[in-house]
């Protein structure tokens, strides 16, 4: 049980590690301009699919995630010349789990807006009108 908890713990302190951050954000700015690209090429369903969606995708921001409030949580309790700090990776974390929410039961729709021109058409997925 020992050697669990010491390697839970050795676990622990990598990914709060400043260089697996800039290792983790490193991948998911490049996976991020792959998926630019082939989302230009071949469309947003193709990129989601294949990129967005994929495992090796949401893995690298699970991990970015448990970075973030690991790195938070080593710095508790609060210091006050730390404020700026926990305001940045709380809102960090903020976000992926918006991220979360939106890829868990979040609905992918388009809008056509055109200038002086009212309208309640929504476009669901590529098909669907409501």
């Amino acid at each position: 049980m020992s050697k669990l908890i010491d390697w839970l713990k050795k676990i622990e302190r990598s990914m709060a590690d400043m260089k697996f951050a800039v290792a983790i954000i490193a991948l998911f700015a490049c996976a991020s301009t792959v998926g630019t690209f082939v989302e230009s090429y071949h469309g947003t369903d193709y990129a989601q699919r294949l990129i967005y969606k994929s495992w090796p995708f949401m893995a690298t921001q699970f991990f970015m995630f448990m970075s973030v409030m690991l790195a938070t949580l080593r710095r508790l309790p609060p210091k006050k010349r730390l404020y700026g700090f926990y305001t940045l990776h709380l809102g960090l974390l903020l976000i992926f789990s918006g991220s979360l929410i939106t890829y868990l039961v979040g609905v992918d729709g388009t809008i056509d807006l055109t200038p002086n021109t009212p309208t309640n058409e929504l476009m669901i997925g590529t098909k669907d009108k409501v």
